[in-house]
Parts: C-alpha cells; structure tokens; sequence
C-alpha cells in the first residue's frame, strides 16, 4: 500500500498538545522514507525510459543514423535492466516499512478515541485566520489495468432420411397386392458456447501540500480554563487564585526559562492532504449449452384389389409407429468480484457507485413449449411416412420434399436462450474512482478548510503567561482589593492608616 499522511486527530488548533505525539508521527514518516524514495526512484526511471522512447521514435523518422540509434537502444536496455532492479527494491523497502510502521503503531496504541485537557483560549476573542503561508504541490501516479474478453461460438448439424418403397405382386383371381412402406428418421444437434470476461485494476496515489496555513491571532488566554488547564496537567506545581501569589507569578523574572513547567498549544498549522485509491474488479458470465433431438416414423399400408366379373372390391390398412426425443442441456454462471479500498487525509470526496449489471441465462423451459416441439418433431417425421406414395413423388419431383421437412423440423425442435435472470449491482468501481479523484483535486484547489496538519506551529504558555491573563481580567488597575482600588481612583498613595 502506497504511503498516506501520518495523521493524529487530537492535534487540532488551540489544544494542549504533548510534543510526543508530533513526535511519533515524525517517527511514523521517518519509517515510511525508503519506501517513498524507492517509488520515486522508479517513477523516475519509468518516466525516464519512456522519454527515451519517444526521443528515438522521432529519431527514426528523422533518418539517424543507425549505428547512433544502437547505442541509444543500448542505453534504454540498461536503463530497464536497471529500472527491474528499482522495482525490486520498491518491493523489499514495501515490507520493510510496512512491518517498521505497525511496530511503532503498536507501541503508541490506539489513535482513534482520546481525551486531553480544554483548551486554554478564548474563543470569543481569539480568531483563526488564513493566511498563504505555504506553497501548493502534488505527486501524482496512477496505474490502469483493464482486460476485456468476449468469446462466442456455436455449432449445429441436422440431418433427414426418408425411404419410400412400394411393392405390387399380382396373386390368383387377378388379386393384385401393393404394400407400401415409408420410414422417415430426423436428427439435429446444436451447441451454444458464450464467455465474456472484464477484468481491471486501478490504483491512484497523490500527495498534496495546500498553501493556505491557519493561524491563531489574536492568542488570548482565558484565565480560569488556563489555570484549570495547568493544574491538570502539572498538579505537583499548580497556579494558587491568591492575589499575592497571581502577582508573584507575573513577575518572576525566571517564570519562562527552559526547565520551568510549560504547556504546548498548537497556535498554526500549515496541511497537505493525501489520497489513495485502489479497485479490483472482475466479471465473468459464461453459458453452455447443448440441445439434441430425434425423431423416427414409419408406416406400412397394404392394399388388395379383386376384380370379379360383377364387382370391385377394393381392401386397405396399415399400421405406423412414431418416436420423438429430445434433450437440451444449459450451464450459465455469472461471477462478479470487487474490492475497493480508498484512503484520504484532509479531504473527504465524493464516492458514487456505478451499476453493473448481471446475466444468468436460460431455455425457457416451459412445459407448452416443450411438448409443441416434440409435437413438431413427430409431426415433421409423420407427415412423409403417412402421406401417399403418389403425393410423395409429385413433392420429390417438385424439389420440396427436404426443404418442407428440415424447416419444420428445426423451427419447432430448438429452443432459444433467454435471459433468466438480471441483476443491477451497485459496486464501487473504476469508475467511482476517477469521480472520486476527480472532486478530490477539484477540493483541494479551492484550498477552503482543506488539509491535515503537516507542520505545527507550537505556542508554549508558561505559569506566568496565566497570571497576566488573570491579572489582565481580574485586577485590570492592579488593585487587589476594592479598597486599594477606590484608593487608586481618587489618587492616594500608600496604604490607608492604621485606625
């Protein structure tokens, strides 16, 4: 996984911030160095290689010579020879500072949930401004990957038989004897293949810096959620309300050295933000089928004919058989598989999902349908073998004995693939991606309250900083009591007499 901005929510403007968070975070970014280095080693080189490309293309066409076109070519295979090993080293400082990170996520816990002490300021009288402190930048990579495969076949065989034979024999008594036999025999097979297949990858990394710093000006303190503050956090050296120990504070000339007891407020901060984007998509719908049939019909008819001196008579009866069969067969899947992961520091975009649909397919197995097809069957077989011989060779002599029976049979004896089932899914794709990114650049040139802090501006409050604020609200004319006051208005000095 690409790198993203380490990131704490509690360092937030105006909060009492523990330096040993900046800290960590520092360390978090430290660990993921080789890995960056590594991807812009290979970014470059990749960039690299395809420049050189595009220089010998338009080299060719301008008729180099070829011996100084070889030693180009010999330079680009060096350059990817050496590009494989840059990705090999991508690969190794990957797991490195993947495994480097976790240990120090470890250690420090978890990030999502914290509590820390109010904030000291004053709200009311303090204001956050904006202010083009910084620069803006971005590093920008993306990789795309679709294959799409559609694949289709079918194949169908259909063969007729028929047989006509008719047979006279001429007996005694001037009997004459016909028989007549008539054998029709239908087959046909047909298969059905269809695979349509779309797999893609896509994976987008960016990095931002914003110019747009925030700045708390001006700072004010608000004096009792100071106090309460310090006293939380250095409760071995808490601020007393005593007028005589508040003065005390103030004017300590050693209140604001080094080892003294300091709190850390987060005054500014300049941002960046960050967004990686992966999906993984595949889709694949595939259907076999396969429909055989068969028919069989035959038919025998006899006849006498006795011709006497005062009479005709004339006999006739037959028997026939019919056998029809069919079979069909059908496997449709359909299969979609999507993963997506998406992470953004500073900027929350826009993420639309996109609809995909799917198909299962069938035979439409209705049993009306079923039985007028092998009715079809039957019939297209039985209608040669029960017609008379006469007629049969009229239609054979005519040309259209075949052609009536292989369109009546094949149009009743297959059935069509329909769609059985359709589903719209709705998936984050490549697609949602792109929107995604899209509105993710388009946020951060606006530049307007976008961003994760990058770089703190740290404001350290002393114990005497809270005692002037104190003074400053409290004892605005320095009087500690209404006495001394009313004595400061009217301009008397000293302390009132003794009684």
């Amino acid at each position: 996984m690409p790198t993203s901005i380490p990131y704490d929510p509690s360092l937030a403007l105006g909060n009492v911030c523990d330096p040993e968070k900046i800290e960590f975070l520092e360390q978090i970014a430290e660990a993921q160095l080789p890995q960056d280095l590594a991807q812009d080693s290979l970014n470059s080189m990749i960039l690299s290689i395809r420049n050189l490309e595009a220089i010998m293309a338009e080299m060719i066409n301008m008729e180099v010579d070829e011996s100084d076109l070889e030693n180009l070519q010999g330079e680009i295979t060096k350059l990817k020879s050496e590009m494989s090993k840059a990705a090999v080293d991508l690969g190794t400082a990957t797991i490195s500072t993947t495994n480097a990170v976790r240990e120090l996520k470890a250690q420090q816990g978890q990030k999502k949930i914290s509590s820390t002490v109010s904030s000291p300021l004053n709200w009311e009288s303090s204001t956050i401004k904006p202010l083009p402190l910084s620069s803006d930048s971005m590093n920008f990579d993306v990789q795309y990957f679709r294959n799409e495969i559609n694949e289709q076949g079918q194949s169908s065989m259909a063969s007729s038989v028929s047989e006509f034979v008719k047979r006279n024999m001429q007996g005694a008594s001037d009997r004459t004897t016909s028989r007549n036999e008539a054998t029709s025999a239908h087959e046909t097979a047909t298969s059905q293949n269809s695979n349509h297949s779309i797999e893609g990858v896509i994976v987008i990394t960016a990095n931002c810096t914003h110019k747009q710093a925030q700045v708390i000006d001006p700072f004010n303190l608000e004096p009792m959620k100071a106090i309460s503050s310090w006293n939380a956090m250095h409760p071995g050296d808490a601020i007393e309300t005593q007028p005589e120990k508040i003065f005390e504070y103030a004017m300590d000339p050693a209140a604001r050295e080094e080892d003294k007891n300091k709190m850390h407020i987060v005054s500014g901060a300049t941002y960046g933000s960050s967004f990686i984007g992966m999906v993984f998509i595949k889709q694949i719908e595939k259907t076999d089928s396969t429909q055989s049939s068969e028919a069989l019909a035959e038919t025998m008819r006899k006849s006498f004919n006795n011709i006497l001196a005062t009479r005709e008579q004339a006999g006739d009866f037959g028997v026939g058989t019919e056998f029809a069969k069919a079979a069909k067969s059908i496997a449709s899947s359909s299969e979609l598989e999507n993963h997506a992961t998406m992470i953004t520091r500073g900027i929350i975009p826009n993420i639309a999902s996109q609809t995909v649909k799917t198909t299962v397919m069938n035979l439409k197995p209705d049993p009306t349908e079923i039985m007028a097809q092998l009715g079809a069957i039957q019939g297209s077989s039985n209608a040669v073998a029960n017609e008379s011989m006469e007629a049969m060779a009229t239609k054979a002599k005519e040309g259209q004995q075949f052609i009536k029976l292989n369109s009546e049979y094949l149009t009743g004896a297959i059935s069509a693939l329909g769609a059985y089932d359709h589903e719209n899914n709705q998936v984050i794709d490549m697609n949602s991606v792109m929107t995604a990114f899209t509105d993710y650049v388009q946020k951060a040139m606006s530049g307007e309250g976008v961003g994760v802090p990058i770089n703190f501006y740290l404001r350290d409050i002393y114990k005497a900083d809270i005692a002037i604020a104190y003074i400053s609200k409290y004892y605005p004319n320095g009087a500690t009591t209404q006495a001394k006051a009313i004595r400061g208005q009217t301009g008397q000095e000293g302390e009132p007499a003794a009684p």
